[in-house]
């Protein structure tokens, strides 16, 4: 595993981390799990067989077989057996913004 691992972390049997992941424990990671281009925060339990893909977690519990691929930050969580979350942007087209911005603002969208 070439990710960045900080603190307690277990990783289990066949489980894979790409390199740009980071690992903050305490963490538990289940077997046969893929976390790929994710930030693994601490307090954080994964089952097996789970898929984290583009995705932030922290202090959250992820069930076997869940599947997790959005650019959203996801904190306190219970992600159900063979749940799947995705970006909407993903699936649907974007919607646009209407905007009249005055002079000197600042906007994030």
């Amino acid at each position: 595993m070439d990710a960045q691992v900080q603190g307690q972390v277990s990783v289990g049997k066949g489980t894979r981390v790409s390199e740009d992941t980071l690992i903050r424990g305490p963490v538990v990671i289940g077997e046969n799990c893929e976390i790929t281009s994710s930030y693994i925060g601490p307090y954080t339990a994964i089952g097996n067989n789970v898929k984290v893909c583009d995705t932030e977690v922290e202090h959250s519990i992820i069930f076997d077989g869940a599947t997790i691929d959005t650019t959203r930050r996801i904190v306190n969580s219970l992600i159900g057996t063979n749940a799947t979350l995705v970006d909407v942007a993903r699936t649907h087209p974007k919607t646009g913004h209407r905007l009249v911005i005055g002079d000197n603002s600042f906007v994030e969208l």
